[in-house]
């Protein structure tokens, strides 16, 4: 997540970005939706519910929809430049999160 944005939001868990889910979009590339341990496993356990269905997409277009605010949330790897690319931090329990400013 970037920092101003966990700053303002005080978001720390990934729990805690719950009550704004149901204003946000959310971008994932297929396996992530597709699988069991995946979204329906994810959502589930944080009680993530988005404004819309998640828009399934091609791994690297999802770091492209974030920065043109087309999406409010991806799943990412950690270790992938393109995280600090977009000058984005993270917190405890948040490294696989991203959300747009």
């Amino acid at each position: 997540m970037r920092a101003r944005k966990l700053a303002c939001l005080k978001l720390k868990t990934i729990s805690d970005s719950a009550k704004y889910a149901p204003q946000w979009v959310a971008g994932f590339g297929h396996d992530f939706v597709s699988r069991a341990d995946g979204y329906p496993g994810f959502s589930r356990t944080y009680g993530l519910r988005f404004a819309e269905a998640p828009r399934e997409m091609a791994l690297d277009l999802t770091y492209t929809a974030l920065a043109s605010n087309k999406v409010d949330m991806i799943a990412g790897n950690s270790t992938d430049g393109r995280i600090a690319a977009l000058r984005s931090g993270s917190a405890r329990g948040m490294i696989a999160i991203i959300f747009r400013l």
